[in-house]
């Protein structure tokens, strides 16, 4: 377990920290596709298959901008933000699934079969929605994934949910940003001040 954390830990750096110079100054299309009871914030740039990057907690679609562009340079690169988490609205009364989701941005762009990406809680997403959804995945990569229905030894190490709610609660964002940060998992981030810099602003502004 250890080492899928290591192999997180490495893309995650690679995905907030690499710069995109050097690609095309195109603008992506951005805008809201419709979901059950709820909607969906998207950013599309690109021609060829579809691919489909879904980012991890406490983050948004803005951890895969050391990527989006060179992706999109061969592939028809779709990246979002998870209900609650960037511009997507939170769901607070109405019950939904992540995999349907995924499956109402798809139908919203016409795609019937995509290469699907995820990061942690992006990862737990992306295989459900292969499991649920096996005929729509041309192929699934998984970046340290949580996984619907295991529990990970490890996750002993590191603080409980009811610790990240005390921080909020007692703290604020800020709060919340930092008790993360020196999880076991990313602790190793905070070596790096330029990365655990852009990790602690996306965090604070995804505790909500």
């Amino acid at each position: 377990m250890m080492l899928k954390r290591w192999l997180a830990l490495c893309w995650l750096v690679l995905s907030v920290i690499l710069p995109s110079a050097g690609w095309s100054e195109a603008v992506p299309t951005e805008g809201f596709a419709p979901v059950e009871g709820g909607r969906l914030f998207y950013q599309v740039m690109g021609e060829g298959e579809p691919l489909v990057l879904i980012h991890g907690g406490q983050l948004d679609h803005r951890m895969w901008d050391g990527q989006f562009e060179r992706y999109a340079q061969e592939y028809r690169v779709i990246r979002y933000d998870v209900r609650g988490y960037g511009k997507s609205p939170a769901s607070i009364s109405t019950p939904y699934s992540a995999s349907d989701d995924l499956r109402d941005l798809l139908d919203h762009f016409g795609v019937g079969k995509a290469h699907i990406a995820g990061l942690s809680l992006g990862g737990r997403i992306a295989s459900d929605f292969a499991v649920t959804y096996p005929d729509r995945v041309a192929s699934l990569v998984l970046i340290g994934p949580g996984l619907t229905g295991f529990r990970d030894e490890d996750e002993k190490e590191g603080a409980t949910f009811w610790d990240f709610v005390e921080a909020v609660r007692d703290g604020g964002p800020e709060a919340l940003a930092d008790l993360w940060l020196k999880d076991p998992y990313l602790a190793p981030a905070a070596t790096n001040t330029a990365l655990a810099a852009r990790l602690r602003q996306l965090a604070v502004e995804n505790a909500h």
